[in-house]
């Protein structure tokens, strides 16, 4: 799967490109590019220095197109457990919607509708009108990374991505229809729905404190604010997947 996702296949043609260019250039550079992919090299002391050196260049090189091609999130963890996640809880609702049961079928179907999304900006730090709507998903309003933890994808990130993709497949009439989205989404947006809640306490708590509620004013005033903000973080971004 992951190898079709298109920033990931467009970084895996760099690699292999990269390796092409390095075995045409020199025994130097086939000594570095091969410490690279296996932790070291064959060569004599005499040519290490220099291996060394072309390693470095090298790394430079890897760097560079990494920042070029995955954006984050995808630079970071939670980018790829949050895709993960999705992958791995979506199957089933896919196999109950009317999809192969062979995870080869699963997998091509997944990666496609991925990629459309991806195409579209919704995983994509530099789209701010989508990326508003992981707020307390993946950031909170300090832009400090939040549930970046590996179970933490499967109630944040993961059900974001699984929504994204039923709901594309939906409009492509690709297995699920409106009345299968639409479940999924009822049990998806709950437990969403927690992990906004939480972002949400945190982030009116001392703003309410500031404004001198203390004891059960302050837990009922942060209950309330919190509640409020979340009903519309999740209508907004409903009405937004549903325009997919």
């Amino acid at each position: 799967m992951l190898e079709n996702f298109s920033p990931l296949k467009r970084y895996i043609h760099c690699l292999r490109s990269l390796e092409a260019e390095m075995e045409a250039k020199s025994d130097i550079a086939q000594y570095a590019f091969a410490e690279l992919r296996f932790g070291a090299n064959q060569a004599g002391d005499k040519l290490q220095k220099d291996i060394q050196a072309e390693k470095k260049e090298i790394e430079d090189m890897l760097e560079s197109k990494k920042n070029t091609l995955l954006l984050a999130p995808l630079d970071k963890d939670i980018g790829w457990r949050g895709i993960m996640a999705a992958f791995g809880m979506m199957r089933g609702r896919y196999v109950s919607a009317g999809g192969a049961s062979e995870w080869e079928a699963y997998a091509v179907w997944f990666t496609k509708h991925l990629n459309a999304v991806y195409a579209a900006g919704w995983l994509l730090d530099s789209q701010e009108a989508l990326r508003k709507h992981r707020l307390h998903i993946t950031h909170d309003q300090n832009d400090d990374v939040v549930n970046y933890r590996v179970p933490q994808a499967r109630v944040a990130l993961g059900l974001f991505i699984m929504a994204l993709v039923a709901h594309q497949a939906t409009s492509k009439k690709d297995v699920f229809n409106r009345k299968s989205c639409d479940a999924l989404w009822e049990v998806a947006s709950d437990d969403l729905g927690d992990t906004i809640r939480r972002g949400w306490k945190k982030y009116w708590k001392p703003i309410l404190k500031e404004e001198g509620k203390v004891g059960q004013e302050l837990t009922a005033a942060i209950r309330d604010k919190a509640e409020e903000s979340t009903r519309k973080q999740l209508e907004k971004l409903k009405k937004a997947l549903d325009d997919i």
